[in-house]
């Protein structure tokens, strides 16, 4: 029998997008049968990060790290609006809902570079959520990404930082939208066939 809250889901994450595009089989596991997610070293790390960066750490790395980072008002900032018949919800990591500025954190050892930040598809559905409730796309969108690297039994922050500007043209928008709404579409009736 499903929990109650997948049984009421009733939007479209990043996540649950992301997972069905990598793959259909994964996100039934996951959504669907309620089994347990893999969480490497690097995710519970990037867990660890983000606690860090809201409320203060121990880890002098981290509070290094959020020295770096400008004020944003809002952290964590979940929203949930319609677009086009497709409800979403997504919880930005930084947010200035005056000014319309994300603000995305991304740690790991993988090196990210101004294309990868560019076709990002989360910092799309995030722009989307913006347009969605305000009515405007972002006027600027920021990714800051923390480099890591192993150390012993654990990860580790090693220095290196950059950070990306992300500029969406009102097509990239509607291009990606096109395809989270024919996702969204396979995950109702994989839902439905399921009795969700």
């Amino acid at each position: 029998m499903p929990s109650s809250e997948l049984k009421n889901r009733d939007y479209i994450s990043w996540s649950a997008y992301n997972l069905y595009k990598k793959s259909p089989e994964e996100y039934k596991r996951i959504y669907i049968d309620e089994g347990e997610q893999y969480v490497s070293l690097e995710m519970e790390f990037g867990k660890n990060f983000a606690e860090g960066m809201e409320n203060g750490s121990d880890d002098i790395e981290i509070e290094a790290a959020r020295i770096l980072l400008p004020n944003y008002p809002k952290a964590e900032y979940e929203i949930v609006e319609v677009y086009k018949g497709v409800k979403l919800k997504g919880r930005l990591d930084l947010f200035n809902p005056r000014k319309k500025i994300i603000g995305e954190i991304k740690t790991g050892k993988t090196k990210w570079s101004q294309i990868m930040a560019d076709k990002h598809g989360q910092l799309k559905f995030y722009n989307l959520l913006c347009l969605a409730k305000y009515g405007v796309m972002a006027k600027e969108i920021n990714l800051y990404w923390f480099e890591t690297e192993d150390c012993g039994n654990g990860v580790k922050l090693n220095g290196n930082h950059r950070v990306f500007k992300i500029k969406h043209s009102i097509s990239d928008l509607l291009i990606f939208f096109n395809d989270l709404k024919r996702v969204n579409e396979k995950i109702l009736k994989l839902r439905k066939k399921y009795g969700y």
